[in-house]
């Protein structure tokens, strides 16, 4: 095979550099004298015992060859089980003609059945008969002294062979070899071949070369293809093919290599089978703990009975991936084959070449895979054995052989060159250079796709790499394996993406597969991906399948309960909404029709069902909630709000609640409770009347704190509260741990009450015996964790009575002794309880001093930080820093500590952060008047973290800074309309205060004056507000006249609105010329037509396009660049780009000389580019098709990585295509816009 990559280069240097091999040997002259000697020894020499060949064995099996022993007697008198059982129950093979011996362990014969003993004697018979034991006479290789001192003096002119070859023993005037993998190397082996074909013909030569190596050891090399004469390699490999292809033992199924394995490692067990019971007491006194082990022996399996005892992988041995992935699953440490692996790997390195961009293989590698086909041994050798070991070369013949693709694929993907490196961060250059060689081998692999079936291939693949993803983690997208499906996702074209959606469509609608009705989250993200990548007129026939795909995952799950479906972080970030309209709402509401049945399948009583039941309800809810998100439905949130009033939360012993916390904990967490908190804040009050009547009286305490601490209702904080007040932990029955979670909330001023009867709770929960001087390391756990609360709760009760006088609070803080957990003071648990309650003591300090003096704040939790590096003492240090600042004026401290603390959360969404670092975050930015971040900052936060009071007021009082106050009233305006209340109730009294005491006092009045004007106007009011609202800033104006709308989607519904147009009267926008066939006018005119149709929509707005002019450059940065256009709002300032060209097909220059130069006359960085294509095709949607293709695949100048690639909207027609991207232009975000208009009219 001869083929030519880019790739080739990069993937060699990548492998070898990262490759484990050492360097090639270096043999002296010593060396090549030994081996010399050894190889005259070897092919002078003959067996000091029969071989064991094949038919030797049968004769030593049968009785009829009696092996020689040197104690005289032969207790062995022969069996009559037949060598072919033995073969086809992997107890012995012969590789090379050469017996190897699978069950190699010691096995007592009155723990087996009596059929079995013949079986047993036998393989212990030739067990001592290859290591020579019980007088049995070992096979090894000798030769007369005599004879071999003449070829000495020949060859060397000595005699001294002992000498030279000191491993030799003389017996009875021979000498002897012991066997044994340390009498061969490659340079003894290239002599042995040279020494035998001087001797022998091609064939006899390699029959006698293969068994002096069998006879010694189990591996080998071939020789030297440096060595050897071209003649005498060939030859040797020619010869060895031959042999291959004649040899049976590799033409056994695959099941015999497989019982060979198990019998390398477990024979006994197979044989003797036990029961292993462990039974283990622990003393809940002390980490004491004693462990007996009861072994119950289970029936004996007989002779008939042994091939029923393999437990053994089902192989796919039809198809070559398949084949690969299911031989890996389970694999020994060590395969049964290996002489045959290292000889055929060997003629495998020597027979591929790398040479720069050319690859190169000859005729011996084509022939050793036509071979396979009919040796299933020899398939698992190549495609299992060999690449085990990565041979660089092998690998990338195997990637770029389309036969065998799949298979190089499978293994270069799953290369890792930092494995071991855990303390990467996100952006680090190792993620890039990972990356980066991850896209070179799917690459290659799409190039070396066959033609044919190709969908099989690639959903194959994808199925591979979706198992390899852990989608349950919560921090799946920060894994290597989701990066991978995402790059192979990303390299696939138009048509691979046509022929996937066709196969998965057909995956999806089998109704009668169990494999596929069982849930693999993988599956829904290959769905969810090719949504936004079907064709206009397939969208929504492939969007009722994967939504009837969830439902007969669902119902399966119910089933097959261990086969649920798991809530997750995964699943909660799929975009639900985009499954489910109106119009089939009812669809995926119809799975819970029944729902109040479900109650009885969470009642304990049904087995262990019950527990993936819930799972199974959990995710529905997960669903349901992530539609109504979306979709607004009475249906959907009364559904769901009836099933949590039904089974989320119960007295009953006799069920399991399905929001239990249990659920939290382990592989599968995924915290859903706090998702429904979240939730329930878009539910308006009418619809919660039974959940606040009932099922909020029956929400474990700490549960419910976290319903509070979600909360964003104002009217509903009163009756939490209130619900909290009502409580006693006594009658909780909380465990201790969710007796913290409830402590721990219980944060506020007014949670004084409950964190003390908590503490009681606890204290007398401590005080029972079991705790006591306990011994048990949790035990003395849980003391000293709730030790430390009781002395932290101390040092706070001294804070609130000090009235924030720091002086007096550090007077007595040291006063109170810090509890010790155990007699010896010096423990280890006592000292790190100590350093624990020591470094709070500090903490407290420092933040009493806060307000007070927040220089010494500073100083005291800045060298504890330094300390401990602890999030919660760095928070402080920004928070002193804060407070500094406000008092100083002077912002050089807080602009580093905030890059700090930036650096610290860099690998932590915004919307992940807790709200107390996102109170803090803002009031830095807003100090330091870092405009363009707060806004970035905001725009990062989800809505539910928006509506918190305090981040809110802060995003206010910087808008109102800033001379926005419009912006800031919409923002109240949609807070008083998710509260239900007029901006009069809301009681925003402070925050008015704090925007008087702003520096923009101006700005302060304006807004109050908007928040209490009458809603009658009088036309004079009007008037002035028709003013201020037109010439107001654009993304002002936006958020006033259409409050639900970004400003970039605000400018698409118009372009969308004006394309409409254009198309309506695209006949008149060609050149009525037969010669052209209606070709379209230059985009000149019709940019005019646009802008002109653009200008008088928005001309009241003061919005409008500035005149073309030339600026900037070309896209090879030589001339200057024609810039179709500028969106200008009313002040004249330009806040878009507006660029066009024409297409009469894919014409990749004409796509790239407009892109490309944008960057270069933008030197605002705009974040809004609107790119406009008029087309004039034949067929439309194939150029879509490929224009998406292209645009992802793309680089822009001037813009870096790709934040969200290119995908559909649904303002998309027949004749009109809009689409949406994200692109990075240093740190801030570009929103491309692309039309494409087909602008062909049919003839």
């Amino acid at each position: 095979m001869n083929k030519f990559s880019d790739n080739y280069p990069h993937l060699e240097a990548l492998l070898n550099g990262y490759s484990s091999k050492g360097l090639q040997t270096t043999y002296t002259y010593q060396d090549h004298i030994h081996a010399q000697a050894l190889s005259l020894f070897l092919a002078n020499s003959e067996l000091s015992t029969p071989d064991l060949s094949r038919n030797n064995v049968a004769a030593v099996i049968d009785g009829t060859l009696e092996w020689p022993n040197s104690n005289g007697d032969q207790p062995f008198k022969g069996v009559s089980i037949p060598l072919e059982f033995f073969e086809e129950h992997g107890l012995l093979s012969f590789y090379a003609d050469w017996c190897q011996i699978h069950a190699n362990e010691s096995i007592q014969l009155n723990k087996i059945d009596e059929s079995v003993v013949p079986l047993v004697q036998t393989l212990k018979l030739l067990n001592d008969i290859r290591w020579g034991h019980n007088g049995y006479t070992q096979p090894q290789l000798k030769c007369s002294k005599a004879k071999l001192e003449l070829f000495f003096w020949e060859k060397f002119k000595r005699m001294d062979i002992t000498n030279i070859l000191t491993t030799l023993t003389l017996k009875d005037e021979y000498l002897y070899l012991t066997p044994g993998n340390q009498n061969f190397n490659e340079l003894v082996i290239t002599y042995l071949w040279s020494e035998l074909r001087n001797i022998a013909k091609p064939e006899m030569a390699l029959k006698k070369w293969l068994l002096f190596i069998s006879s010694n050891g189990d591996r080998a090399c071939i020789p030297s293809k440096d060595i050897l004469e071209d003649g005498l390699y060939s030859e040797f490999c020619n010869e060895l093919i031959k042999y291959i292809k004649n040899d049976l033992s590799l033409a056994h199924p695959i099941k015999v290599l497989q019982k060979q394995s198990v019998n390398e490692d477990c024979f006994y067990s197979i044989v003797a089978p036990v029961q292993t019971t462990t039974h283990v007491s622990i003393d809940i006194n002390s980490d004491n703990r004693s462990q007996k082990i009861e072994n119950q022996e289970l029936p004996k399996p007989t002779i008939d009975d042994l091939s029923h005892q393999y437990n053994l992988q089902n192989i796919n041995i039809t198809e070559n991936f398949q084949f690969v992935r299911d031989m890996n699953i389970t694999r020994h440490w060590r395969e049964p084959e290996y002489l045959y692996t290292s000889l055929i790997w060997g003629v495998i390195e020597d027979n591929i070449t790398i040479n720069g961009r050319s690859l190169h293989s000859y005729q011996i590698i084509d022939d050793l895979f036509l071979i396979a086909k009919t040796h299933p041994i020899l398939r698992s050798i190549l495609f299992v054995s060999i690449p085990r070991y990565s041979p660089t070369a092998y690998l990338i013949w195997l990637i770029s052989h389309s036969e065998f693709c799949d298979v190089g694929f499978y293994y270069l993907i799953q290369n890792s060159f930092f494995e071991n490196n855990f303390n990467q961060s996100s952006d680090s250059y190792n993620n890039y250079f990972s990356s980066g060689y991850q896209k070179l081998i799917c690459n290659e692999y799409f190039s070396s796709l066959p033609n044919e079936c190709i969908e099989k291939h690639l959903l194959k693949v994808i199925n591979f790499l979706g198992e390899r993803c852990h989608l349950n983690n919560k921090n799946y997208t920060d894994q290597d394996e989701y990066k991978i499906l995402k790059i192979f996702l990303s390299q696939l074209n138009d048509n691979q993406i046509l022929e996937i959606s066709s196969s998965f469509e057909n995956f999806i609608s089998i109704k009668d597969d169990e494999d596929n009705l069982t849930f693999k989250n993988y599956w829904y993200a290959l769905g969810f991906w090719l949504i936004d990548r079907q064709p206009i007129e397939n969208h929504q026939i492939f969007l009722e399948k994967l939504l009837n795909y969830y439902k007969l995952n669902f119902e399966y799950a119910f089933k097959k309960p261990y086969q649920s479906i798991h809530p997750s972080k995964f699943l909660s970030d799929l975009n639900w909404g985009k499954l489910v309209s109106s119009d089939n709402l009812q669809f995926i509401l119809g799975i819970s029709k029944e729902y109040k049945n479900w109650i009885d399948l969470l009642k304990y009583s049904n087995k262990n069902e019950y527990f993936d039941i819930a799972r199974n309800i959990r995710q529905y809810l997960q669903v349901l909630m992530k539609i109504n998100q979306s979709l607004e439905s009475d249906m959907a949130q009364k559904r769901i709000i009836k099933i949590i009033n039904l089974m989320g939360f119960t007295n009953d012993e006799d069920f399991l609640p399905i929001m239990d916390t249990k659920y939290h904990s382990g592989e599968y967490t995924y915290d859903i409770w706090t998702q429904f908190c979240i939730y329930i804040n878009i539910v308006d009050d009418n619809k919660l009347d039974y959940f606040f009547e009932d099922t909020l009286k029956i929400i474990p305490l700490n549960q419910l704190y976290t319903l509070i601490e979600n909360n964003i209702i104002i009217s509903r904080n009163h009756l939490y509260h209130e619900e909290i007040k009502n409580r006693m932990p006594i009658n909780e029955n909380l465990s201790l741990d969710k007796l913290e979670e409830a402590f721990v909330s219980a944060w506020r001023p007014s949670d004084k009450d409950i964190r003390e009867k908590i503490l009681n709770e606890v204290n007398s929960i401590l005080s029972q015996p079991r705790f006591n001087n306990p011994k048990h390391k949790f035990a003395i756990e849980i003391k000293k964790k709730w030790s430390s609360y009781n002395y932290k709760w101390k040092l706070l009760n001294l804070l609130e009575k000090s009235n924030s006088d720091p002086e007096e609070f550090q007077e007595h803080v040291y006063l109170i002794e810090i509890p010790s957990i155990e007699n010896d003071h010096r423990s280890n648990i006592n000292i790190a309880h100590n350093k624990e309650c020591e470094q709070f003591r500090r903490y407290l300090i420092a933040a009493s001093y806060i307000d007070s003096n927040p220089q010494q704040s500073r100083d005291i939790i800045e060298a504890l930080y330094k300390e401990t590096q602890s999030s919660h003492h760095l928070l402080l240090l920004l928070d002193s820093n804060i407070s500094l600042s406000n008092k100083t004026g002077k912002s050089e401290n807080l602009d580093h500590i905030l890059k700090v603390c930036l650096t610290e959360h860099s690998n932590t969404h915004p919307a992940d952060l807790s709200i107390n670092w996102i109170n803090k975050i803002l009031e830095s930015y807003a100090l330091l008047k870092n405009d363009g971040d707060i806004d970035y900052f905001w725009t990062q936060l989800s809505l539910h973290q928006q509506n918190f009071e305090n981040i809110l007021y802060l995003y206010c009082q910087s808008l109102i800074n800033r001379n926005k106050p419009l912006i800031a009233q919409q923002l109240l305006n949609q807070y008083c309309q998710l509260n239900k209340l007029d901006i009069k109730e809301l009681k925003i009294d402070d925050l008015m205060k704090e925007l008087l005491d702003s520096s923009n006092k101006m700005a302060a009045s304006q807004i109050i004056e908007y928040a209490f004007e009458s809603n009658q106007r009088t036309p004079a009011q009007l008037s002035k507000h028709y003013a201020e609202i037109v010439s107001s800033e654009f993304n002002t104006y936006v958020s006033i006249i259409s409050p639900r709308t970004q400003p970039h989607e605000f400018l698409k519904n118009i372009f969308v609105e004006i394309c409409s147009e254009l198309l309506l009267r695209k006949k008149n926008l060609q050149l009525h010329d037969k010669a052209l066939n209606l070709q379209i006018s230059e985009e000149d005119l019709i940019n005019d037509w646009f802008t002109s149709l653009f200008d008088k929509r928005m001309a009241e707005a003061r919005i409008g396009f500035r005149d073309q002019k030339r600026g900037g450059q070309s896209s090879n940065g030589l001339s200057p660049g024609e810039i179709d256009g500028f969106i200008t709002d009313s002040r004249n300032r330009r806040i878009a780009i507006f660029e066009a060209f024409r297409l009469f097909g894919l014409t990749k220059g004409v796509i790239d000389g407009h892109i490309d130069k944008i960057h270069s006359y933008d030197e605002e960085s705009l974040d809004q580019v609107f790119i406009m294509a008029y087309c004039n095709v034949v067929h439309f949607d194939q150029l879509v098709s490929k224009y998406i293709n292209y645009i992802d695949n793309r680089s822009h100048t001037g813009f870096q990585q790709t934040i969200s690639p290119l995908k559909q909207l649904s303002e998309t027609t027949e004749n009109m295509w809009v689409g949406i991207e994200t692109r990075m232009r240093g740190d801030k975000e570009t929103i491309f816009y692309h039309f494409l208009l087909n602008m062909k009219i049919k003839n």
